[in-house]
């Protein structure tokens, strides 16, 4: 297999990590983040507007990368996945969210997913002083949950929704 880079997100990665995000990006992960984003309709359900919403938000963050962690890995100089972290200062010290992370299916079942999450605790929690690092997913991911589990990630909430 050939070596797989983790490496910072540079703005000519936009569009690659975009299609990445638009490959594996379906009704599974629509869960509170994405609805608030205007990434979906309802749970399960993501708008067509979802890829371009995510490309202005990636070109928003890379506007800040000291509070913003934006990572891919690559085989050669092709993207195959990416992690999008971002940081807040609250009353009790520095938060680290895991907003978005994704591996093309190509790749999946490859450890690129872990990989990515490693990155995003040796930058949020070690290089950053993050406290804890949280991240949201639609009820549904269930393949995602197991590595966010294998990754010491715990259930900490259950968010409810109801629409008209």
């Amino acid at each position: 297999m050939e070596q797989i880079v983790i490496r910072n997100m540079q703005h000519e990665d936009v569009n690659a990590v975009v299609n990445v995000y638009a490959e594996v990006f379906d009704g599974t992960y629509v869960g509170f983040g994405e609805l608030s984003a205007g990434m979906g309709k309802a749970p399960g359900v993501p708008c067509n507007q979802a890829p371009d919403i995510f490309r202005d938000e990636l070109h928003d963050l890379l506007r800040d990368t000291t509070s913003n962690g934006l990572f891919v890995a690559s085989v050669g100089d092709q993207v195959i996945g990416f992690a999008v972290v971002v940081l807040h200062d609250k009353d009790v010290g520095l938060e680290c969210w895991l907003n978005d992370l994704g591996v093309s299916l190509k790749w999946q079942k490859h450890g690129i997913g872990q990989k990515l999450i490693e990155k995003v605790f040796d930058w949020a929690l070690q290089e950053k002083g993050a406290n804890y690092c949280l991240l949201e997913s639609g009820v549904k991911n269930k393949t995602a949950h197991k590595l966010f589990e294998r990754m010491g990630f715990q259930p900490l909430s259950t968010v409810f929704w109801k629409g008209q």
